[in-house]
């Protein structure tokens, strides 16, 4: 089988985004051909491990070079300035689709990534061959009660994308065009599929749009005395909410047994340290920076939970990398990590408003004790076991091979 995928964000190395599109095009390698079109500032790092790995069916990379701006505007996410470059790069994957169909057998045009809904770039527009849109996410909002407690400068940017949004879900012409072409819709999570539902009237099918190790082994943990360490991972914004599990943790009963470990870097950085300084808490808090994607698995090998405090995701892939470490997870009720998160690998708080976050975070950090950890982590490996990229790649594999038949 023969598939032209449209994946822009996709290296070995990384998390996210970046991450999630070369786990999604390598693990479907194992099923069929893949004709992959990317942006060309990952060509270096894809020529350099595709060599060394084991796959049925290598897939054939075309690069497209969006330009360095472009790649800065890229990596800050969340930047409206960086969708007009990504508009027309999306436009010459089109046309480059259009020649490699001419010359190879194609049976399946596939717009891959970026999993925003707002950007589905134009394969739809290929006619005579099925087209496969998503994992697509991005439907939801964050609620207005944790957006009034941002600064102000938050408060306009995001209460602006919460407007924004809510009218290019309903009325964006190429989303409802896309969405009516579409032979087959995955949806990253419960939410997106209920939207599509509502505001189009189509069905579609839940994959989440990130997965777990292939290979997944126990990790043994040495620790260093009776601390409780926790992690949280991400680009310090204001949709990451450190800020909530600095709260937590200053409210937290049993703060003096508990270390944070902070993997990240991001705007909101200088405000979340000073806030740990005003809580009293800068000596149980530690900010590491930006930290390569090696190193945080390492980092995650060595702590007892993650706390993972986001106000709105798809499926978040350091999730999935938690709980292939055997990484209890207390996150909110929502989105992907929702729908991840049994309760038995993990607790969840619910997702209402910023003091009902910050009291059930700390509430969760309250039950953490080395008996019950040892219990979670057990489970978040039958967990992860569940979720492997293998598995997500052949579900959709086995789609593809109906929409062929």
């Amino acid at each position: 089988m023969n598939v032209l995928v449209s994946c822009f964000a996709c290296g070995p190395n990384w998390g996210s985004e970046v991450g999630m599109g070369w786990n999604w095009v390598i693990n479907l390698s194992q099923f069929c051909q893949l004709e992959v079109i990317t942006e060309k500032g990952f060509q270096n790092e894809i020529e350099e491990v595709l060599p060394t790995l084991t796959i049925k069916y290598p897939p054939k990379f075309h690069y497209i070079d969006i330009g360095e701006h472009a790649r800065i505007l890229f990596r800050k996410q969340g930047s409206f300035k960086f969708y007009q470059y990504y508009k027309e790069w999306q436009l010459e994957a089109y046309n480059i689709s259009l020649q490699i169909i001419s010359e190879r057998n194609i049976q399946i045009a596939h717009q891959l990534n970026m999993t925003g809904y707002r950007e589905p770039g134009y394969l739809w527009q290929i006619e005579k061959i099925p087209f496969v849109w998503g994992p697509v996410a991005g439907f939801g909002q964050i609620p207005w009660s944790f957006i009034w407690q941002m600064s102000f400068k938050n408060k306009l940017f995001w209460g602006a994308k919460h407007i924004i949004n809510a009218y290019q879900m309903r009325y964006y012409s190429r989303v409802k065009k896309c969405t009516k072409r579409a032979d087959l819709i995955v949806a990253a999570t419960k939410e997106t599929q209920i939207f599509l539902k509502e505001l189009y009237q189509k069905e579609s099918t839940i994959i989440n749009d990130s997965g777990t190790f292939n290979e997944i082994e126990p990790v043994v943990r040495i620790k260093n005395g009776e601390k409780i360490e926790l992690i949280w991972v991400g680009i310090i914004n204001a949709r990451k909410s450190l800020d909530i599990a600095i709260k937590a943790l200053a409210s937290s009963k049993n703060r003096e047994n508990i270390e944070l470990h902070v993997c990240g870097n991001g705007p909101e950085e200088k405000n979340c340290k000073i806030l740990s300084q005003s809580l009293g808490i800068e000596n149980l808090v530690t900010f590491h920076g930006k930290v390569e994607h090696k190193e945080v698995i390492e980092k995650m090998k060595r702590v007892d939970a993650m706390l993972f405090t986001s106000l709105m995701e798809g499926t978040p892939n350091v999730v999935n990398e938690a709980l292939s470490m055997g990484l209890p997870v207390i996150c909110h009720d929502n989105c992907g990590q929702g729908e991840l998160i049994k309760p038995e690998c993990g607790i969840k708080v619910p997702y209402i408003n910023p003091d009902t976050s910050i009291t059930g975070f700390a509430n969760a950090i309250d039950k953490l004790n080395k008996p019950n950890i040892k219990q979670m982590s057990q489970h978040a490996y039958i967990r992860a076991k569940e979720l492997t990229w293998r598995c997500k790649a052949e579900k959709v594999f086995s789609e593809y091979c109906k929409l062929i038949d």
